[in-house]
């Protein structure tokens, strides 16, 4: 049995708000909802496909479903990365933010047992977003958050920010930072042959690690922890490169008294290579304490079986493998030291 560590939902108070903002014709979110020839419904964001909202991406029972399908015990489920909503104002945005959590905290307690709820933040609004997660964590319940790889193109070092990681530092909240799917870098050249998913999206997630080790936030803030989907994008790959840079470029050594492989301990990555050989090297770059496995449930990108890429990996001891498999989740959630809501 695993703990999937990347799985999302949009849970039905956020497409109950989108419904109310359609009937209205209010376009201020940028998102609509509309039924199907078929009689299911579709959700359109700007400027990202559409998504059909079969039971996958909304009902927890058909989660559930599929994770005793995929022999997972446990789940850390946060919103689906399309609802939140940076471009709105704070005002809206903070109305989205409060939808989902409410939506978020309903599943976990409808299997408390199963899911492990993350919340999401208005990142948008930083001065309120710290409130924000400590609402989510004291009156919902959710024990992680998820933030997106960068706030309408600003990086996530930028000093507003900061008060964020450091509520969620202070209050013991992993952060998932998974990568936007709405202007990641280079969008613009990206978006045939789906390239702004395949590579502009984990590109973004390289440039938001690199981002808060450079700028400082693991150096300044040794109590959080930060987890990263896809396999850590492109890092693993870049580590000498950007560990060289630090050596022979003053403007990578402005924030950080050390090099940027001190860091590495702070980070996590699922196992969402897609390729054992890609993801061989990924483990051994972290160390098999530093992986968790990943869905990312219920994307046709994702995989339905996260666990079976990590039976493929030969080289890991059982204890290792064990470790991936459901270990270090427990470790790095506290999965059994925190009495559920």
């Amino acid at each position: 049995m695993g703990i999937d560590v990347h799985c999302h939902l949009f849970p039905e108070s956020y497409l109950q708000l989108v419904r109310t903002f359609t009937r209205a014709e209010d376009h201020r979110l940028a998102a609509r909802i509309d039924l199907g020839d078929d009689g299911v419904e579709r959700l359109a964001i700007q400027g990202i496909p559409e998504y059909a909202m079969t039971p996958d991406y909304w009902s927890p029972d058909a989660l559930i479903a599929w994770m005793d399908e995929a022999g997972l015990e446990q789940v850390v489920l946060t919103p689906a990365p399309p609802t939140t909503s940076y471009w709105v104002p704070p005002r809206l945005g903070r109305e989205v933010t409060r939808a989902i959590n409410e939506g978020m905290a309903a599943a976990t307690r409808a299997y408390p047992d199963r899911i492990i709820g993350g919340a999401t933040v208005t990142l948008s609004d930083p001065a309120r977003a710290p409130d924000e997660l400590s609402e989510a964590v004291q009156r919902h319940g959710l024990r992680a958050a998820m933030i997106l790889s960068n706030v309408n193109g600003k990086d996530l070092d930028e000093p507003e920010f900061f008060p964020f990681f450091a509520r969620a530092a202070e209050l013991g909240v992993p952060v998932f930072v998974h990568p936007t799917p709405f202007s990641p870098l280079g969008y613009q050249r990206l978006y045939r042959y789906y390239l702004f998913n395949v590579v502009g999206m984990t590109t973004d997630t390289t440039v938001a690690i690199a981002s808060l080790i450079y700028g400082g936030v693991l150096e300044r803030l040794p109590a959080l922890r930060v987890w990263f989907p896809h396999a850590g994008g492109s890092f693993a790959i870049l580590r000498g490169r950007i560990e060289h840079a630090y050596h022979v470029r003053p403007e990578a050594q402005g924030h950080i008294p050390r090099p940027p492989s001190a860091y590495l301990d702070r980070l996590a990555f699922d196992t969402l290579a897609h390729d054992p050989s890609v993801l061989r090297y990924v483990v051994e770059t972290m160390t098999p304490r530093r992986v968790m496995i990943g869905s990312d449930y219920p994307f046709v990108i994702g995989t339905r079986r996260p666990g079976d890429i990590v039976q493929t990996l030969e080289h890991l001891t059982d204890e290792d493998r064990e470790a991936i498999l459901a270990g270090n989740a427990r470790s790095f959630f506290g999965i059994g030291m925190i009495t559920d809501h």
